[in-house]
């Protein structure tokens, strides 16, 4: 009994300590991304000329 406890106390431990490594690279590769500003002329414009402008401009039918 006192081997099974052990394996499970071993396991768990393992456990916890991969666990606690996967969320700490996750959190740090999410800072990373996260670093870069959104700006209306970087990230907006391009997206809204492409699929919107066409259409839903001034002064169009749409």
């Amino acid at each position: 009994m006192k081997s099974l406890r052990a394996a499970l106390v071993a396991y768990g431990r393992a456990a916890a300590i991969a666990l606690a490594w996967s969320a700490s690279a996750s959190i740090a590769a999410a800072q990373e991304q996260g670093a870069r500003a959104v700006t209306y002329n970087g990230q907006i414009a391009p997206i809204l000329n492409e699929h919107c402008v066409s259409c839903h401009r001034p002064d169009a039918v749409a």
